[in-house]
């Protein structure tokens, strides 16, 4: 079985390496693969699986493929694009890479999904014009954008909780080509001056602090068991599920990052995935009727309840999806969340 794995990973290996050989190459990629699929004796549809599955296992995610995937993922995604305000060359430079080195199923298998992402960077090209061409840039976007920053250095968490609580990219705080760090070196220096610095230095305690909170939460893991929530997650750490994951990937013996990986790993995941990540979470929360059930009782929520859940969650910059929300509404009609709420009996 150790052998299969061996020569399956081997097997991904070389199809990667003879891919990325073709891409550098700079010949026309639709007559290399031909080539390459009679050296590695492959059907197309094959080639394609074992390249995903290595890409998956094997490479990182940069900011313009987490976007990318988000667009292809929801259900809105030109509401997205509306409320995210990317720069148009960000995503129409960034289409080709995202294909090639991340999504070659997209480019060479699904012609309807590369349509969609094609006429989604137009959409998007379209919005970012309207955008520069607005003569009220400088009285509405650019004191939305200083106030965005303010919170952020007048708060510790980290870039990647900060935005994923504000429901905004994390790229926009980019030290090198963020739209907020751009426009803020274009129009107020001191401040661009102030961010960039700070980022810096939040950057060089990073590892360590997270250290220290990976000891925190695994107490709290050894303590609480199946009581265990991601409010007790997100209390425990001024970072995000991401970030807290790759140091503990790197420090944590096998036990205790297999344990960390049951616990932790479906924040990390669900914070890409979960369908309320758009931008309208809130209504969806607050007009949707929501149900939950609490020691064999079916409860059902009051838009005043929900109203102050989401409050809290805000105020303590916990990103809100649906297992956070729901952890919430358990913890405060058990009275654990809001001092005030009558405890359910």
């Amino acid at each position: 079985m150790q052998n299969k794995e061996i020569l399956r990973k081997k097997r991904q290996e070389l199809v990667y390496l003879e891919y990325i050989k073709l891409i550098n190459s700079k010949e026309n990629i639709l007559v290399g693969i031909e080539v390459i699929l009679e050296k590695v004796k492959m059907s197309l549809s094959k080639f394609i699986q074992t390249l995903m599955d290595y890409i998956k296992e094997n490479t990182d995610d940069d900011d313009y493929s987490l976007i990318f995937d988000t667009l292809l993922e929801i259900d809105n995604p030109e509401e997205y694009l509306k409320q995210n305000h990317i720069p148009g060359d960000f995503l129409r430079d960034n289409l080709n890479n995202y294909l090639l080195y991340k999504r070659p199923d997209i480019l060479f298998t699904n012609k309807k999904l590369l349509h969609t992402l094609e006429r989604l960077v137009k959409y998007n090209e379209k919005l970012w014009q309207n955008t520069l061409t607005k003569e009220k840039f400088k009285e509405e976007s650019l004191p939305k954008i200083k106030s965005f920053v303010n919170e952020f250095l007048s708060l510790p968490y980290s870039i990647e909780r900060f935005a994923s609580a504000k429901k905004i990219s994390k790229h926009f705080f980019n030290v090198n080509e963020g739209f907020y760090v751009r426009q803020l070196a274009i129009h107020d220096q001191v401040l661009y001056k102030k961010l960039t610095e700070n980022i810096i230095l939040r950057e060089q305690t990073k590892f360590e602090n997270i250290s220290n909170d990976i000891t925190k939460i695994l107490d709290l893991i050894n303590t609480k068991n199946e009581n265990f929530d991601s409010l007790d997650f997100y209390q425990a750490t001024l970072y995000s599920p991401i970030e807290v994951m790759e140091v503990a990937d790197k420090i944590l013996d096998s036990d205790n990052l297999k344990k960390f990986q049951i616990y932790i790993g479906k924040y990390k995941h669900h914070s890409h995935t979960n369908k309320y990540t758009n931008c309208n979470i809130k209504n969806e929360l607050l007009k949707n009727k929501f149900s939950i059930s609490l020691d064999d009782n079916l409860i059902e929520t009051t838009l005043e309840d929900r109203t102050s859940i989401i409050n809290y969650l805000d105020e303590n910059f916990i990103p809100i999806n649906s297992i956070t929300f729901l952890d919430a509404c358990k913890r405060f009609y058990k009275h654990e969340l809001i001092e005030n709420k009558e405890k359910v009996k």
